[in-house]
């Protein structure tokens, strides 16, 4: 049998770092986003006996995995043990231990590679490997959460309701507020399923029951359709702007008739609204742009009137690039990049303001409870770079040269109006008021967001 062991120090207690473990969320948390996985059944309630059971793709094989939960005590850790699996055995014991007023985490495997001697000749080292960057991401990303948690102490026992709750983003949001202690309600379309913790809503404006909104401490809006999935025809360009504009018209005006209202509402909007042709820095004191992509998001933002009229507190994060591997530009750019097909698109020399995937859920979160954060906050880190700046950045966290040109000329040709705006042009968007209010950055450096969603050290 081989072994595996990680320890790392955790800023809180250890009754806070178990009950993150004990709830809904931590399973989606704790996985890579460098891995396509996904998830079938969590272990919720942890109890003994308890299943999780999540498909990994690698390469072109699926691989299933069903793990069952053993010595669950929620004071002091668990055991999971393969069902089936990958490995001839495995179990995995996560230990949770006093430090002072703070704690530690211990993960403890041990396990056993199939058809042996052959297995763990051929295959040791790259599980070897494969453990050692998992658990540093794991490690890492439970430390920063709980440390938000802590900061963001008052999400606990709230009820926070989610459009959007299957995107990129939504899917993170919930498992962060979750681990929390907050309650999440998803907004879905069709019929909704109280036990699943859905409530129905309608973007298209018919009428849904509105009892269910009552019991909403909070909204973060996320939802809207996919900039950069298609090329902007005039019909891609319309439903571009039902899912924004119309959808959240819709939205404030349902909540602002409520009888009890949400406190706040987190709108995401982006920094597209400045337009895309600066070669200066622009913050949230600038004036909106004139092209189609700042009209979509001065015209987003003002169909939320409706609640700030009723005297609902609305914060709209305008955010520039996500920097996950689990989804959006940076996952569409690792192919190529791995191929040595990565460098500058057209110049090289326009703006990418970016945020890391959880610095963007801790500003959710303090946009949430902090009553200061209102109106427009640009949700981007410190540190915008040059397009060049982010392809070398990307091709230094994965080994790889960021040499290899795309010409404006075949962006245009590729992409039309689509490619010119978001590719060709760019922001140097600074986030004045989030620094103005205090906020902590988790990431305030590109090199150090890209190797922590891509695994490297």
């Amino acid at each position: 049998m081989s072994r595996f062991t990680r320890s790392s120090p955790m800023p809180a207690s250890r009754g806070d770092l178990a009950h993150w473990h004990m709830r809904e969320g931590a399973l989606q948390r704790m996985l890579p986003p460098w891995e396509e996985v996904d998830v079938v059944k969590a272990p919720v309630p942890m109890v003994d006996g308890a299943i999780a059971e999540f498909i990994l793709h690698k390469g072109l094989l699926p691989i299933r995995w069903i793990a069952r939960h053993e010595q669950v005590d929620p004071a002091t850790g668990f055991v999971d043990i393969q069902v089936r699996g990958p490995f001839r055995r495995w179990r995995h014991q996560h230990r949770f231990e006093e430090r002072g007023a703070a704690s530690a985490i211990t993960d403890d495997i041990q396990y056993e590679l199939p058809v042996p001697p052959i297995g763990p000749m051929v295959g040791g080292w790259l599980v070897r490997g494969d453990l050692e960057r998992a658990f540093r991401f794991r490690h890492r990303r439970l430390a920063n959460d709980l440390h938000r948690h802590r900061e963001c102490a008052a999400l606990s026992g709230l009820c926070v309701g989610i459009t959007g709750a299957s995107g990129l983003v939504g899917r993170q949001l919930h498992a962060f507020l979750t681990t929390g202690g907050t309650s999440v309600k998803r907004l879905t379309r069709g019929s909704a399923s109280a036990s699943r913790g859905e409530i129905q809503w309608n973007p298209g404006g018919e009428r849904v029951a509105t009892a269910p909104f009552e019991s909403l401490d909070a909204i973060v809006h996320l939802a809207g359709a996919n900039l950069a999935d298609e090329r902007w025809t005039p019909a891609r360009k319309q439903v571009l702007r039902e899912s924004r504009i119309a959808a959240t018209r819709h939205l404030c005006t349902l909540l602002a008739g409520l009888e009890r209202k949400p406190k706040v509402l987190v709108c995401m909007s982006g920094i597209g609204i400045y337009g895309t042709e600066h070669g200066r820095t622009v913050d949230e004191r600038d004036p909106a742009g004139s092209d189609f992509i700042a009209q979509l998001a001065r015209d987003w933002e003002a169909a939320a009137q409706p609640a700030v009229d009723a005297g609902i507190r609305v914060v709209f994060l305008r955010a520039g690039m996500v920097v996950t591997a689990a989804g959006g530009a940076v996952a569409k750019m690792r192919t190529p990049f791995l191929f040595g097909a990565g460098g500058p698109i057209g110049s090289g020399k326009q703006g990418i303001s970016w945020i890391a995937s959880d610095d963007l859920l801790g500003m959710i979160a303090t946009a949430i409870v902090d009553g200061r954060w209102a109106g427009p906050v640009n949700a981007v880190a410190p540190e915008a770079v040059e397009q060049r700046q982010f392809a070398k950045a990307l091709g230094r966290s994965l080994r790889r040269p960021a040499i290899a040109p795309m010409p404006a000329a075949v962006v245009r040709m590729l992409f039309g109006e689509m490619g010119e705006s978001l590719l060709l042009r760019g922001q140097f968007a600074q986030p004045t008021r989030a620094t103005e209010l205090g906020f902590r950055w988790d990431f305030p450096l590109l090199q150090d967001a890209l190797d922590f969603e891509l695994g490297r050290s």
